[in-house]
């Protein structure tokens, strides 16, 4: 077997990690992102939600509605919604403009449309949000990073895993069960501190293969 050959294997998610349970030099380590220094970042609880947006490729409709929903109701609260793609490759900008161009005009000025970038300015967007509504992976755990608030929207097993995997007490709908969301219950922020400092294990790594 390949992993077999070589010094170190290192996973990141635990379905993954047992399907090589035979494998020698394998490692379970937390995502290589909880290594972030938040300490740099001037952090502000700002009035806006941030909703980290997908392109689906199934419930289309049931995600939109409950996206427009959702910022409907934070408009009636004057509590303005940034809508982030983190991957425009695989069309989250373009759905996301598809979501807001079906919006009243007046919900359209309580709505601002970010795209990744920059890594510090999309973090910074993340680490001032008052709470984040996430659907992609990392907007998930950079939320937790920075102890916030947060909402999942699980679009695959990945995301299950890591919640049960580091945050068994995390909130979240699977993409099929969101249009039965009638209010977002956010998760309570916990501190992240275990998996921190596990994760910079990934530098005993490469330190003990480089030497």
């Amino acid at each position: 077997m390949f992993f077999n050959s070589v010094d170190e294997v290192v996973f990141r998610d635990r379905e993954s990690f047992d399907l090589f349970k035979k494998s020698k030099n394998k490692s379970l380590l937390p995502d290589f992102v909880f290594n972030l220094n938040k300490e740099k970042y001037n952090i502000k609880n700002k009035n806006y939600v941030l909703f980290s947006i997908i392109n689906p490729s199934k419930n289309k409709a049931n995600y939109k509605a409950f996206i427009k929903r959702s910022i409907k109701d934070y408009s009636k609260k004057n509590i303005k919604v940034v809508l982030m793609s983190f991957c425009e490759g695989q069309g989250d900008l373009s759905y996301i403009y598809e979501i807001y161009n079906e919006l009243d005009d007046d919900i359209k000025n309580d709505v601002i449309i970010k795209s990744h970038h920059n890594i510090e300015e999309s973090v910074q967007l993340i680490a001032n949000a008052s709470s984040i509504v996430a659907t992609r992976y990392h907007a998930m755990i950079l939320a937790w990073i920075f102890e916030k608030p947060c909402f999942v929207i699980s679009y695959h097993k990945k995301i299950r895993d890591a919640i049960s995997t580091y945050n068994p007490s995390q909130k979240f709908v699977s993409l099929d069960e969101v249009c039965s969301i009638t209010k977002i219950e956010f998760g309570t922020p916990t501190q992240m501190d275990e998996w921190i400092e596990k994760s910079a294990k990934y530098f005993d790594k490469i330190d003990k293969i480089m030497i």
